[in-house]
């Protein structure tokens, strides 16, 4: 029997590794809906469709795909993945943070097309991981990242509301004023948060980011 195996092979240090994680939100109960009424090809067009446009915007914009999650992505943006070194650990981050919304408005669109309603959430967070690749048949196939900020982005995602996205609050104008300029171009918003997170000693200082209609009805 072949087996596949993973090994460490380097601690990533600093914060210039952004992991984000991507899911349809959900989509289990679309996919029971799907089973009763007959209508599975439904099911496999979204998934297609998301993996697709999700796989080229994010390659796009200077990430790689960690691996799919089902209905979900892991993705890794940083320098030694895209050997882009002229980018700093923050235009990264920027970079993750348009990738979510630029995926976020397609799949709310197709769900439209498709008289469905359709949404992601994301949760997005940098720090030290340690690297690693699968190996089948001793050679080497996909390169992981495991550690703390692995399981804190992917934690954040799931207190997103649909529609939302939390990314690490970072006390700097500059990135402020970027990650506005950002954001606003796709109809949202950012406030700043104190959340709990599961594995956290203390709460996490975070931006979550939602449409300016949501922001109205819930900050009157």
């Amino acid at each position: 029997m072949n087996r596949k195996n993973f090994e460490i092979i380097d601690l990533i240090r600093g914060d210039d590794i952004v992991i984000a994680f991507i899911d349809l939100s959900n989509f289990t109960k679309m996919i029971d809906l799907a089973v009763q009424v007959k209508s599975e090809k439904k099911i496999i067009r979204i998934l297609n469709e998301f993996y697709k446009y999700s796989s080229s915007i994010i390659y796009k914009n200077n990430g790689i795909i960690d691996k799919f999650l089902g209905d979900g992505i892991m993705a890794l943006y940083g320098s030694m993945f895209s050997n882009n070194y002229d980018l700093t650990p923050r235009e990264y981050l920027l970079r993750a943070v348009e990738s979510c919304l630029d995926i976020l408005t397609f799949i709310q669109t197709l769900g439209e097309n498709m008289g469905m309603k359709l949404n992601i959430s994301s949760g997005v967070w940098s720090g030290e991981v340690f690297m690693g690749f699968s190996s089948h048949e001793e050679k080497t196939r996909d390169i992981s990242v495991i550690g703390d900020p692995v399981n804190v982005a992917s934690r954040l995602q799931k207190i997103a509301h649909d529609g939302e996205m939390i990314i690490p609050f970072i006390p700097d104008i500059d990135f402020k004023d970027n990650l506005d300029l950002i954001i606003r171009r796709y109809g949202m918003v950012k406030y700043y948060e104190k959340l709990e997170v599961r594995g956290k000693d203390k709460p996490v200082n975070v931006f979550r980011i939602i449409g300016e209609r949501a922001y109205a009805r819930n900050h009157v």
